[in-house]
């Protein structure tokens, strides 16, 4: 508010001077105009003041403006004493320039005052403007206040006048929103990441910004850059969205259907107005204030993978590989003169089967489902578990020229595949085919299943014997179930009964094949079993045990008999017995068999070492007694018990032994034979 001041203070009014003593003269109020007394200064002031809004302004905002007008002595009569005023115009020039006349030719008398619009005079009100981002200047409008009068005093009159202006800030809050979705196309059940950014593109910083979606939640704010309490777009971290800086939220949904869904951003300006869109921005919501940028929507469409369906065919052959093993339960045969003896010959063949040319083949049919997008198909591969990837042909498809494929919705693509040299082990045959774009490739697994092989060889054969009595032209096959061919060949004299292969004194061997022919290849095989015969004509003779012991050097016998030079003579050592062969061929056995045994057992083998023939039976009784005398001493025999088994093998044996030597086996006794 700027005051008039005395005459020789303004010399604003020295120069209107002349108008206003001009304008007295033909003006009646001004010629009856009575000032008080004393009256030396002006008192007129103006108070504008802005009714509303109240705090900044917005563009649109509707500025309403009031003024008190007074004529005061605000030091009551002192040195100054202010004077009546007469003919005061007022007006407001508003920020656009227009122009309120407030009062023409009013006159405020010492103590006056006129508040306008409504006080007497004033011109009809509201007095407003409305907020024109054109008339701003420094983010401000600002409207001009003046008021003059003719001031009346005791030597003349002077103009009185007052100005004033009265600015008001205005703000232009403003984000804008911009959404994004990391995929726009997916099937349906993936996980898709929205980020928010949410961007004060305004004059004026805001505080407590958010984002809200209207299908997903929570948003989030991003903090992880580093992370440290604010938003990473906060580049001063004062959790305050200032000019310039652009926060970023994020937030993650399965989709499962065609998703468009809309973000909404929000932050409270300096006067604590909600700056967000608005669904009626003409009638926002108390409160608001309305930012259609504060919206902002992703569409993801939910896309069908191709469909991929496949088949898996194998073939095969199979060669059966066969063996051949001939047997007999003898190899070297010993015969006493005049003995037959069955042998037991066996032929086994047995077969393995190599199974080869392994070829797994089938067709691949890839369809995009009908409402899809364009497919764009680039590449196609098949892999067999074991064996690894199969060739794969689309070339017999009319619509395929080659790799990247365009497959339109509802259209299917047909290739084949095929894989020589498979594995046995492939169970399982996987076509995966790839795509770029929108539209997810598939995959589609089938099993490999060996069945019965296409083409079989050498599954049966013809076994033949050397042996008469062997397999003559026997066919067996793969799925024989006894492949074993038993059969008998009798060793023994010519004349004798039964007899297959007739043997004489001497030894003899008997060598036969088995040999086996298949039916497709013509391999053969063969395999050999050689039975040595060996037949004993009796020799020598046999004597008791009463010779020998008799026939030492010892005597009593006048003639030693040389043979006992055979055992090492009469004074060898008998085995565990801590006797000498002398010794215990005189010992009274006094009921213990190892006496009995030791008797027989020591003539048996004089008699043997003095060329007598020792049967097949007797030689083994020999070493069985043998393993006996090696195990038991003389007393170790004596405490066994009538029901030992040891013992009674003691027993056996002795008798076995002393037939032997008295010539009812073997060859004969010597006197017999003398006589």
């Amino acid at each position: 508010m700027h005051k008039n001041v005395p005459r020789a203070w303004s010399v604003g009014a020295r120069l209107m001077a002349p108008l206003l003593a001009l304008f007295a003269l033909v003006s009646p109020q001004a010629q009856a105009h009575q000032d008080p007394a004393s009256c030396n200064a002006s008192g007129l002031q103006q108070f504008p003041s802005i009714v509303s809004p109240a705090g900044s302004a917005y563009d649109g905002d509707v500025i309403t403006y009031s003024v008190i007008y007074v004529n005061s002595d605000p030091d009551e009569a002192g040195p100054v004493a202010p004077c009546n005023i007469t003919g005061a115009n007022a007006d407001i020039t508003l920020p656009n320039g227009s122009v309120v006349n407030v009062l023409v030719g009013t006159t405020l008398n010492v103590g006056d005052s006129i508040s306008c619009p409504g006080g007497a005079g004033c011109a009809a009100g509201p007095y407003t403007y409305t907020v024109n981002h054109a008339n701003e200047v420094g983010n401000s409008v600002t409207a001009l206040f003046d008021i003059a009068g003719i001031l009346h005093q005791d030597a003349d009159e002077e103009v009185a006048s007052d100005h004033d202006t009265l600015s008001k800030t205005v703000i232009h809050p403003s984000t804008v929103l911009a959404k994004q979705a990391d995929q726009t196309a997916v099937v349906a059940g993936t996980l898709v990441t929205y980020t928010y950014t949410e961007r004060n593109d305004g004059d004026v910083p805001l505080t407590l910004p958010s984002v809200v979606d209207d299908m997903c939640a929570p948003v989030t704010g991003v903090d992880v850059a580093p992370a440290n309490g604010f938003n990473d777009g906060d580049t001063n971290a004062n959790g305050v969205l200032d000019q310039g800086e652009a926060w970023l939220y994020t937030c993650a949904m399965v989709i499962n259907a065609d998703t468009t869904n809309t973000a909404t951003g929000r932050g409270l300006d300096p006067n604590g107005i909600n700056v967000t869109w608005c669904q009626d921005p003409q009638s926002p919501p108390e409160g608001v204030r309305c930012d259609q940028d504060e919206r902002a929507q992703a569409t993801v469409r939910v896309v069908s993978p191709l469909v991929v369906e496949k088949t898996a065919e194998t073939r095969y052959d199979r060669d059966w590989d066969w063996t051949i093993d001939k047997r007999a339960d003898q190899t070297d045969l010993v015969l006493a003169e005049g003995e037959s003896f069955t042998v037991n010959y066996a032929v086994a063949v047995n077969q393995t089967s190599e199974d080869l040319n392994h070829t797994v083949i089938g067709t691949i049919t890839t369809t995009n489902p009908v409402g899809n997008p364009n497919a764009t198909i680039t590449g196609m591969s098949d892999m067999l578990d074991a064996s690894g990837a199969a060739a794969v042909d689309c070339t017999g498809d009319a619509t395929f020229l080659g790799f990247p494929h365009t497959l339109v919705g509802g259209q299917s693509l047909v290739c084949t595949y095929t894989k020589n040299g498979a594995s046995p082990n492939d169970t399982e045959n996987e076509a995966t085919v790839s795509t770029s774009g929108v539209v997810p490739g598939g995959s589609d697994t089938a099993a490999v299943t060996w069945g019965a092989p296409a083409n079989v060889t050498d599954e049966c054969i013809t076994v033949n014997d050397s042996n008469p009595n062997g397999p003559q032209g026997v066919v067996v096959c793969q799925d024989t179930i006894d492949k074993v061919i038993e059969y008998q060949v009798t060793f023994g004299p010519a004349d004798g009964e039964g007899v297959d292969v007739a043997v004489t004194c001497g030894e003899i061997d008997w060598p036969n094949v088995a040999r086996f022919l298949t039916h497709d290849t013509q391999e053969t095989g063969q395999d050999d079993w050689n039975v040595h015969v060996t037949v004993n004509c009796f020799q020598g003779c046999t004597l008791t045990q009463g010779y020998w012991k008799t026939h030492s050097t010892y005597g009593p016998a006048a003639h030693p008999d040389d043979n006992w030079d055979s055992v090492g003579g009469p004074d060898a050592v008998f085995f565990l017995s801590v006797q000498t062969w002398y010794e215990v061929f005189w010992a009274a056995p006094k009921g213990n068999t190892y006496y009995n045994l030791a008797h027989q057992y020591m003539a048996a083998v004089l008699n043997a070492n003095n060329g007598a023939s020792v049967p097949v039976d007797i030689q083994t009784a020999i070493d069985d007694a043998t393993a006996l005398f090696n195990a038991y001493t003389p007393a170790q025999v004596a405490a066994m018990k009538g029901n030992s088994a040891t013992r009674k093998q003691f027993i056996d044996l002795a008798g076995i032994l002393g037939s032997y030597n008295e010539g009812l086996t073997g060859p004969g006794h010597c006197d017999e034979l003398a006589s």
